[in-house]
């Protein structure tokens, strides 16, 4: 298996309930894609605001090209499922900073 299947099968199975995130109750959650987590969490527009309590890093690359593919494989996925508060289906962030680019999923009781 390519590594490129290899990450969408380690992170289809985190997110399906192999791990603490659905095990712990109730849990609402969004996929993303950023440069920066650090700031995507805790900055000004960051998910602190929303009440998000968890950032879980699936992915990190040195281009964006695969983190925004995988992204929105992971949104489609997993939009119907109970608790996904993604609006919108992915891979539409930008690119234009320095490497690396990281997929993530954020957590927090419902």
């Amino acid at each position: 298996m390519f590594m490129g299947g290899r990450a969408v099968c380690v992170c289809v199975l985190f997110l399906s309930g192999e791990t603490e995130v659905v095990q712990c109750g109730p849990t609402v959650f969004k996929i993303g894609f950023t440069h920066d987590p650090l700031q995507r969490m805790l900055g000004k527009a960051g998910y602190h605001l929303e009440k998000y309590e968890r950032m879980y890093l699936l992915h990190i690359a040195c281009g964006s090209s695969f983190c925004k593919c995988l992204e929105a494989h992971l949104i489609r996925l997993f939009c119907g499922w109970q608790g996904c508060h993604n609006e919108r289906l992915g891979g539409e962030g930008p690119d234009q900073f320095p490497g690396p680019y990281f997929c993530y999923l954020v957590t927090k009781k419902a």
